[in-house]
């Protein structure tokens, strides 16, 4: 089993290398947001002083931001959400500029069911895809209330559906059992 190990920004630059020290003998996938992602010289300055591979981040938006990462060499993975990044056209192109620097995405998809939905589609189109971070309680548990059809994964992998869009069949009940609120913005 691969370990990876999510620090979600909370540590200074003293404290992120600490950790990053400590974690070497244990080989692990990567260390993922070991400090905020607003500085691309201190992350590389972290990835240059140990052999645990440094993940960046999904709180980072268009490959504007990401390309400096790239360039610092301040990464060995980089994770984006395909909602917040721009959506699935620029996770692509975030992709396709990563893997020009032979570095592997791992899509972030711990939000709700059409992120997982998206990801999983823009997973099969990449081809320096390293792993999709999931949930099972979300997958398993919370996505069910408000689709019908959550690919769960099987042996280790998840298969998106076939179904028009992006395969979601969304519960028509949640327009109609006040978890939903419809708002009429423009009539035409």
């Amino acid at each position: 089993m691969d370990i990876c190990v999510d620090c979600w920004g909370r540590f200074d630059f003293p404290s992120a290398a600490r950790i990053a020290k400590a974690l070497e003998p244990y080989n692990i996938m990567y260390l993922e947001d070991a400090m905020m992602s607003g500085n691309a010289k201190t992350y590389a300055k972290l990835a240059a002083g140990t052999s645990v591979p440094i993940c960046i981040s999904e709180t980072l938006a268009t490959r504007y931001e990401y390309r400096e990462f790239f360039e610092q060499k301040a990464c060995s993975v980089i994770m984006y959400d395909v909602t917040w990044c721009g959506g699935p056209s620029e996770a692509k192109r975030i992709s396709d500029m990563a893997e020009a620097y032979m570095i592997p995405t791992s899509p972030h998809t711990c939000g709700g069911p059409l992120l997982y939905f998206c990801s999983a589609h823009l997973a099969t189109a990449l081809p320096d895809f390293l792993i999709m971070e999931s949930n099972y309680w979300k997958w398993a548990h919370q996505y069910p209330y408000f689709v019908n059809n959550v690919p769960a994964p099987k042996n280790g992998h998840v298969t998106p559906p076939e179904l028009p869009g992006i395969g979601a069949e969304i519960k028509p009940e949640l327009f109609h059992n006040g978890d939903a609120v419809v708002e009429t913005i423009a009539k035409l």
